[in-house]
């Protein structure tokens, strides 16, 4: 039997709670407001306001991130960077702070500044490019509808929100078996609970039964 093929992946995470923020030092940096019930600062010539933003594109790899060696997860070491990616409409835009984990595919720092820029554009529910990646995004969605399907059954009463907790069996097994073991044991009592299967028996999801077959829209 042939070895399985070990396929090279790329792991780059995000996230946009921090509280660092960037800003235009110049005019040319930056784009001009669309909301005039706000009040933005003047362009140096006085004819037009301007957002203050920095505009889509923006990478910042130095002084305060560190992009100077690849990433090597068994040595602890990450590269990583914020990225603006998307104009924003009113405020101050807060950047999304990406952090190469691991780079089986030997992709260049420019290569991930590249294709993460790329990937905000490829939102299906924007035209423009959105604040993060698009593949968050839709996991950020997925994950939201999840939890809404699942909170009819873990908010119904406190005995179904206790078995969310490891029993004595789980807890007597080791790290990885008694996870395993939580793991399926809740998704069995999740798929046999009625406000899992709400039109039918033996759906395979909560949704409409006419929704079974077709993909939602995110």
């Amino acid at each position: 039997m042939p070895a399985p093929k070990v396929v090279p992946i790329t792991v780059v995470v995000v996230g946009k709670r921090h509280n660092t923020r960037f800003f235009a030092p110049n005019d040319k940096l930056t784009y001009a407001a669309k909301n005039s019930k706000i009040t933005y600062p003047l362009s140096s010539d006085g004819n037009k306001t301007l957002n203050g933003n920095v505009s889509p594109g923006f990478i910042v790899d130095s002084y305060i991130c560190d992009t100077s060696k690849p990433a090597d997860p068994a040595k602890g070491i990450v590269q990583d960077f914020f990225l603006q990616s998307h104009c924003a409409l009113a405020g101050t835009a807060r950047s999304a702070h990406y952090v190469v984990l691991r780079n089986d595919m030997k992709l260049s720092i420019s290569q991930i500044y590249d294709l993460t820029h790329a990937f905000c554009y490829s939102y299906a529910r924007a035209t423009k490019g959105v604040s993060y990646c698009a593949p968050a995004y839709y996991a950020d969605r997925l994950c939201d509808r999840v939890n809404r399907y699942l909170r009819v059954w873990s908010d119904e009463n406190d005995v179904a929100v206790s078995k969310w907790e490891k029993n004595k069996a789980e807890l007597a097994m080791s790290v990885e078996e008694g996870e395993k073991a939580f793991k399926m044991r809740i998704r069995n009592e999740v798929q046999k609970h009625k406000g899992w299967h709400h039109d039918r028996e033996r759906r395979p999801g909560p949704w409409m039964s006419r929704l079974d077959e077709v993909m939602f829209w995110l």
